[in-house]
């Protein structure tokens, strides 16, 4: 198991990234912004971060019951919408983590989102949702912006309105 040290001296496994993003708040000065599968954010330096990523494999192990959202081709009303598939690890790419899973085909497209061990939801754009529900409630209203909760449809959520 690969770690990163803190700026606080703690080693932090990799598998515990649920993001990283680099900052520079001044000229000269630049640091990694991490946020863990638990909601908290730390602090790496940037000869840290190259230290813990640059070594060893190219996919940093993803923490068990991560799980990979992919939208589904076509939506059957009482199914989800989208698939849920293991998720094996993360690869950088462009200054960010990356979902890595097991699939029998290509799914780039078709990658909607990241539940994490905690329930949270994470898209690829960076918006949170705290739990699945959330996140379906997200998706819904997105799809179907004019349906459901003004005839008081129970199956839309009471956010989304016509």
């Amino acid at each position: 198991m690969r770690f990163i040290e803190t700026f606080d001296g703690r080693l932090i496994p990799l598998s515990r990234l649920v993001q990283a993003a680099a900052k520079y708040p001044s000229p000269g000065f630049a640091y990694y912004q991490l946020l863990l599968d638990d909601g908290e954010e730390v602090r790496a330096s940037v000869p840290d971060w190259n230290a813990a990523t640059r070594l060893g494999p190219s996919i940093i192990p993803a923490a068990p019951g991560t799980t990979v959202l992919i939208e589904k081709s076509e939506w059957i009303e009482g199914e989800d919408e989208f698939y849920e598939l293991p998720c094996v690890g993360w690869k950088q790419a462009t200054g960010r983590l990356l979902p890595v899973c097991m699939t029998h085909g290509s799914v780039s497209t078709l990658l909607t989102g990241v539940k994490h061990p905690c329930g949270r939801v994470e898209t690829l754009e960076g918006e949170l949702y705290s739990d699945l529900d959330a996140f379906r409630a997200a998706q819904r209203a997105e799809l179907l912006p004019d349906a459901g909760n003004a005839q008081g449809d129970p199956a839309y959520p009471a956010s989304v309105s016509a």
